[in-house]
């Protein structure tokens, strides 16, 4: 009996037993899987929270995300509103003496301080200025036009108008401040409807400014088109594309910057077609792109070389670090120090000699094609990192031999422009309007980058386009 009750109770432990380790590799097996779901959900967050200081996005992505922007980069303090310490003081620099219109000479007739009598000493005047709207800051001119009796003819003709009022109600001047307005200051009709009346005094419709503004495109039509077909020739440029709103249809920007100019193109597509379009097929220049396909589609089919930018590349490097995986930040890590190091290098090109500088980067490039290509993590990302190192090596480095910049920066700060427009206008609301922003953030940034005054090249343009002197 006892021997039978032994058997029975080491039957029910062995089942116990097994029902256990059952249970165990069950949870186990859970465990794994709840593991894999949370480095998923990680991977998925940080994607997520990918923007223009982690990633490839350009910077105007940002504006939509303005608690990303708000984040100060690497954790430090938030910066604090005006001045920094130590910046440069800038200071107005004072009108000239054929710009002032009064003087008024302010005297002393007594000591401000024992009401003695004073005599003039030689100490330099202190000159102080002040500016005031005019009460109508503006001239009507008024055209009496007599008509003539010709008994030849045996007909009434009427005295033509001056050239001067070739171009209507509104001036030179006035046509230029209204595209100014509307291009510069992303003011819409109605608003400056509304400064025109109340600021100027002068009462005029949406409908008249809008007539205007479509008078400063037409003047730009000609140095817009210039400035495109200029692009082919080019030996480097940079350029960049971002959406675009025409009448609620997505359209997109694309910026090209040379050394001395850009241009602004808009059109309904986001590929290689686009360049193709605009430099064309026989295009053998440089172009400093983020890695977007359209530009290696236009590499394959052109003679075009490419630079990649290198602060896109560092993004996706910085992202390595926000995934929570040992192996995978070790990686990223190796690469950042590298890259840090080249680029302490590049700021450091004045200091050393052009041969001395080249021998360096090349050490830098040889350390971090070593770096990015050796123990990959088993990871998407940084798979793709090491990738991008191993096809495109010639294309993120031939900035040391072609002495360009490594980055698109110039690019990516010309077009964020136009984006902000778009932001606060929300775009066109049709074909000319696509015109006026390309041909007017044409000229405002080529006048910018060529330090003219837009104003001034608005009224040059103007009168060259009605057939008169330039004011």
């Amino acid at each position: 009996m006892e021997g039978e009750n032994l058997h029975e109770l080491v039957k029910k432990q062995a089942k116990i037993i097994q029902r256990q380790d059952e249970i165990i590799k069950r949870q186990a097996a859970e465990i794994a899987d709840l593991k894999a779901q949370i480095e998923e959900l990680k991977t998925t967050i940080a994607h997520l929270q990918k923007d223009s200081r982690n990633s490839s996005k350009p910077p105007s992505s940002d504006i939509v995300k303005p608690q990303a922007q708000a984040q100060p980069q690497g954790g430090g303090k938030k910066r604090k509103i005006g001045g920094q310490k130590g910046h440069k003081k800038h200071e107005r620099i004072p009108f000239s003496p054929d710009q002032v219109d009064t003087t008024i000479e302010v005297t002393l007739k007594a000591c401000p301080v024992c009401g003695g009598s004073l005599e003039e000493c030689e100490q330099k005047a202190a000159v102080n200025q002040r500016i005031d709207l005019a009460p109508k800051p503006f001239i009507v001119t008024e055209y009496h036009r007599h008509g003539y009796w010709c008994p030849a003819c045996q007909s009434c003709h009427t005295a033509p108008l001056p050239e001067e009022a070739g171009s209507g109600l509104f001036s030179i001047s006035l046509i230029a401040l209204a595209a100014y307005l509307k291009g510069r200051c992303h003011i819409s009709f109605s608003a400056m409807k509304d400064f025109f009346q109340e600021v100027l005094g002068v009462a005029v419709s949406r409908g008249f400014l809008a007539k205007q503004v479509r008078k400063a495109s037409g003047a730009l039509k000609g140095i817009h088109e210039v400035l495109v077909g200029r692009l082919r020739g080019e030996g480097h440029l940079h350029v960049d594309e971002s959406g675009w709103k025409e009448g609620g249809k997505k359209r997109w920007i694309w910026a090209f910057r040379a050394k001395k100019y850009a241009v602004f193109v808009i059109r309904g597509s986001r590929g290689e077609e686009v360049l193709e379009e605009i430099l064309g097929l026989s295009f053998k220049g440089i172009i400093s792109c983020d890695f977007y396909s359209a530009y290696r589609k236009f590499w394959r089919v052109t003679e075009a070389l490419l630079q990649f930018c290198w602060a896109h590349f560092i993004r996706e490097v910085l992202f390595l670090l926000k995934i929570e995986e040992g192996s995978v930040q070790r990686y990223g890590r190796r690469i950042l120090k590298q890259i840090r190091e080249m680029f302490g290098t590049i700021h450091r090109k004045g200091e050393v000699g052009e041969g001395a500088w080249k021998a360096l980067m090349q050490g830098h490039q040889e350390k971090i094609v070593r770096r990015a290509m050796g123990t990959v993590p088993d990871n998407n990302d940084a798979r793709l990192i090491e990738k991008r190192m191993r096809e495109w090596e010639e294309e993120y480095f031939r900035f040391i031999e072609e002495g360009i910049e490594p980055t698109n920066n110039p690019a990516e700060m010309t077009i964020r422009q136009m984006v902000l427009d778009r932001v606060v206008t929300q775009g066109s609301r049709g074909a000319a309007g696509n015109e006026w922003h390309e041909r007017f953030w044409t000229v405002l940034t080529t006048c910018s980058m060529q330090n003219i005054s837009v104003m001034k090249y608005l009224k040059e343009r103007l009168a060259v386009s009605i057939g008169l002197d330039i004011p």
